[in-house]
């Protein structure tokens, strides 16, 4: 018996330079201002935190950018481009079977006070190991119905965020997701 090839998924770039160019222009206006009031004043100190902050941010959504996600019959895996060291490959790179699956989380981070817009993230769970997938990769409904399946083939219990999350975006038809997604129901 032959297994189909995995499907391969990956954040496209353009999906990213948004959060890119945000970020780049928080750190700058936070060092700046940290320099210029001085970084051991009380508030040199808050603006270099927000700096050092964002910048951790940055090289989470560099590192993001990079990374290739691998579906497959019997799992996912998180790989992160042979480009970067060989530690840090090591330290990224993650892989949950589905009959393993031990959590599944939905979240909506609502960017609007109305929730009209907004971004969906992805948690997959085995023990203390988790593989965090957000809405703009590529192909994301695709990750999301296998992982339901999964979820529901395993018995696992979902809490009512996921539950209401997953039933307003109908994930189980097949329906792609695009980034900035509204979840709130349509008439």
């Amino acid at each position: 018996m032959t297994h189909p090839s995995p499907s391969i998924h990956a954040y496209p770039r353009a999906a990213l330079r948004g959060e890119f160019g945000r970020g780049a222009f928080v750190f700058v206006c936070s060092a700046g201002l940290c320099l210029m009031v001085g970084p051991w004043t009380l508030a040199g100190a808050i603006f270099g935190t927000a700096a050092l902050l964002v910048a951790v941010y940055l090289i989470v959504v560099g590192l993001r950018s990079a990374t290739v996600l691998r579906v497959s019959e019997t799992g996912i895996s998180q790989q992160l481009s042979p480009a970067y060291p060989v530690w840090l490959q090591r330290i990224w790179a993650k892989q949950i079977s589905w009959d393993g699956l031990t959590g599944l989380t939905l979240h909506y981070y609502a960017t609007r006070r109305d929730q009209e817009e907004g971004w969906l993230e992805l948690t997959l769970r085995h023990g203390r190991s988790a593989i965090k997938i957000q809405d703009s990769l590529d192909r994301f409904g695709d990750v999301l119905t296998r992982s339901r399946q999964a979820a529901e083939a395993n018995g696992l219990p979902l809490n009512r965020a996921t539950q209401d999350n997953f039933a307003r975006l109908g994930a189980l038809r097949h329906v792609p997701v695009a980034r900035h997604t509204s979840l709130r129901e349509r008439p």
